[in-house]
This record gives structure tokens, C-alpha cells and sequence, in this order.
């Protein structure tokens, strides 16, 4: 596969600042009692679209056929729809999710009510995009074509480069190919490395010691995602960051 390097270099430049710029994990329920959570989605690889929607909101309703449009189309970019109201200061309800769900075929878009405005912003409509690459949010605004293209466009970074890390140390070079996890540092010679992996919700998925201090392999039945990779020498972290499993 090409690697676009324009690409590779804004990929690099995203990750720069991603260890401490994490958006903070939120969770949610719709009228069905399917959970789903921001860090979950992400770390499935997907970009994230936050559809922020007035049910009194005449632009919202005449954007809404679009909206689930672009999410049948697009298996990569998961959207969510969070219900409020523009003009009225009532409760948002489950009949309201639903109303507006029948009318719209909102069928591929998990839909929940935000009876607390956590995306209301500026007003409705608004959009929130969150990349799977930082899971830093890379658009806020009102316009549903600007959130599709930022959505798309990190997406695609993922598709083009097979391996996503943030380096500690300049000396150090992570790679990542299929289950294997290869590392080489010009400044020093490990007998043995520590493999740390999470997820983007911080649960340790697998912990390992390469013998020969270079490479591990990791366990297949780990899903293609966004994953957390610490590697200590001597119990001191030489490599920390985001890397991508294909």
C-alpha cells in the first residue's frame, strides 16, 4: 500500500499533543437502553459526529434526511444524535426520540435525549467531531458539511498509514505490522522491554516481556483499533502513546 507522506506528517502532527488532550469519556443511553460511550467508539477506529438537534428546530428537520443519508453510507464514521429542544425550556422525552425517528428514518443513528445540554453549544444545530487518531474534537460548528469532511478526513488518515504511535524519545522507532509490535532505540540495548497495552478507557488488555528486547506479538484475538502502548525499560517508560492494531 502507497503512503500518502502529507498525510503521514498531519498524522504525526495530530498525535503531538494527544497524551494529555484526551476528550473526556461520556456515556450514554437511548430509548432502548443501548449504551454506547465516546472512548468505546473510538476505539473502534471510527470518527465520532455528535448531531446536537432541537426537535422545534426547522433547520434541523430539514437537515435531518441528510444526516442519516451520510450514516447509512459511511460504516467508518459513527453518529449520534442528542435531542433537545431550541425554543422551549420542557424536559426533552423518549416520544419526542421517537417521533422524530419515524419521521426521519433515523435508523443508523444512536439517538439519546440530552436533558442536560451537554452539546447544546452555541445553539442548534451544532456538530462535534472527535477523531479516533487523538481523541481530540477537531470540529465544533454549525455546519453538517464542515463536520463530514473533518470526520472523513481522519478517518482517512487511519486507512493510509499501517501504524500509529507517539514517540517519547527521539532516538526511539515504534513500528507496528499486523499483531507484531517492533521497537528499536539507537541509545541503548534491552534484554527486555514491557509491553503495556489499553484501551481508550483505560483497561489493560494485554501485558507482556520481549525477551529480546525488540519486538512482541500480540495476542490475535485483540480487535483492529485505537489502543494505549507503554513500553518500559527498567520500569521506565521509553515509548508512550496511541498506536493503531490493524
Amino acid at each position: 500500500m502507497k503512503i500518502n507522506p502529507t498525510l503521514v506528517i498531519l498524522l504525526l502532527l495530530f498525535l503531538c499533543h494527544s497524551a494529555f488532550s484526551q476528550i473526556q469519556n461520556e456515556t450514554y443511553t437511548d430509548c432502548d437502553n443501548n449504551t454506547e460511550s465516546i472512548h468505546a467508539v473510538l476505539g473502534t477506529g471510527q470518527s465520532l459526529i455528535i448531531a446536537s438537534k432541537g426537535f422545534d428546530c426547522s433547520i434541523c428537520m430539514n437537515q435531518a434526511p441528510s444526516i442519516q443519508t451520510f450514516a447509512a453510507a459511511q460504516p467508518d464514521v459513527r453518529v449520534w444524535g442528542a435531542m433537545g429542544f431550541r425554543y422551549s425550556s420542557a424536559t426533552p422525552t423518549c416520544t419526542g426520540v421517537n417521533n422524530w425517528k419515524n419521521a426521519y428514518a433515523w435508523n443508523d443513528i444512536f439517538m439519546f435525549t440530552d436533558v442536560n445540554n451537554d452539546w447544546r453549544g452555541q445553539g442548534y444545530p451544532t456538530y462535534y467531531v472527535f477523531s479516533a487518531i487523538d481523541s481530540q474534537k477537531v470540529y465544533e460548528g454549525p455546519s453538517f458539511t464542515a463536520a463530514t469532511d473533518s470526520a472523513l478526513a481522519h478517518r482517512k488518515l487511519i486507512n493510509t498509514t499501517t501504524s500509529i504511535s507517539t514517540i517519547q524519545r527521539d532516538d526511539c522507532k515504534l513500528s507496528v505490522r499486523q499483531n507484531m509490535i517492533a521497537l528499536s532505540c539507537h541509545s541503548f540495548h534491552a534484554e527486555k522491554l514491557n509491553f503495556v497495552l489499553m484501551n481508550l478507557s483505560g483497561q489493560k488488555i494485554f501485558e507482556g516481556v520481549s525477551e529480546n528486547g525488540s519486538q512482541i506479538s500480540i495476542p490475535h484475538e485483540i480487535v483492529s483499533g485505537i489502543y494505549l502502548l507503554t513500553v518500559l525499560n527498567r520500569n521506565i517508560p521509553v515509548v508512550k502513546g496511541k498506536i493503531f492494531m490493524p
